[in-house]
């Protein structure tokens, strides 16, 4: 089986933070699935722009690395982005053509079983157009934003994830709640089912022996959505 995993981002040598935890459910996978390939499209940043902090990151990705030697080849083919939502039609437009492409170029060597795009977006719908062309199952796990914000209050670009819920093949929101509104906008023609997330309790466990002194941890990246100034005020 070979597994083609389409990402917004992905963790890499140097810069492991981004989409962490689709890194980590890659590598489990990796135990698993004969052959994974991930497909992470990242904007070209000009020589001009490559001093500011926000893409200071990007500039650094290579182009490809083994995850795991053998068995995961994670690429970062390059594309022009316009700041923001600027040309969506456009970034999408090259978002298929890197897909279609990946796919096409394994066809003579190691044919893609299953298309994997994470969150539903401009990797989705990529993923969706090439799997019906192609004729290989699609699947698409809706991760929060990409349906509670995107979707639900129809941002620049809901159609995608809308489209995405209706044509492939199998639907996995992360959470009832996300389930619910997918389904306020499109009928799925595939399956949909709801995929919890696990912890490798291996790795988190509870202490035998619990801290006099009461400790908060907080998970998650240090922004104003994600709760943090809301959890230091309570």
């Amino acid at each position: 089986m070979h597994l083609l995993v389409i990402a917004l981002g992905f963790p890499a040598p140097g810069t492991p933070l981004p989409s962490i935890f689709i890194g980590e459910q890659v590598r489990l996978l990796c135990e698993r699935v004969e052959r994974i390939t991930v497909l992470s499209p990242t904007p070209f940043v000009p020589a001009f722009m490559r001093g500011f902090r926000r893409v200071a990151d990007l500039v650094s990705l290579p182009d490809r690395y083994q995850m795991v030697e053998g068995r995961c080849e994670v690429l970062f083919p390059r594309y022009v982005k316009a700041p923001g939502d600027m040309f969506l039609r456009w970034t999408t437009a090259q978002w298929c053509r890197i897909v279609d492409q990946t796919v096409a170029r394994f066809t003579t060597t190691c044919p893609v079983s299953i298309l994997h795009a994470q969150f539903g977006s401009v990797g989705s719908w990529a993923a969706v157009c090439a799997a019906k062309r192609y004729h290989i199952p699609c699947v698409v796990t809706y991760q929060g934003s990409d349906v509670h914000t995107t979707l639900a209050h129809h941002h620049k670009g809901w159609q995608l994830c809308r489209d995405s819920f209706r044509l492939a093949d199998l639907n996995l929101p992360v959470s009832r709640a996300l389930e619910s509104i997918l389904r306020l906008h499109a009928q799925p023609t595939g399956r949909c089912e709801v995929l919890l997330r696990g912890v490798d309790q291996t790795r988190f466990f509870p202490s035998s022996q619990l801290s006099a002194e009461p400790r908060v941890l907080f998970v998650s990246d240090i922004m104003k959505a994600k709760g943090v100034f809301d959890l230091l005020l309570a």
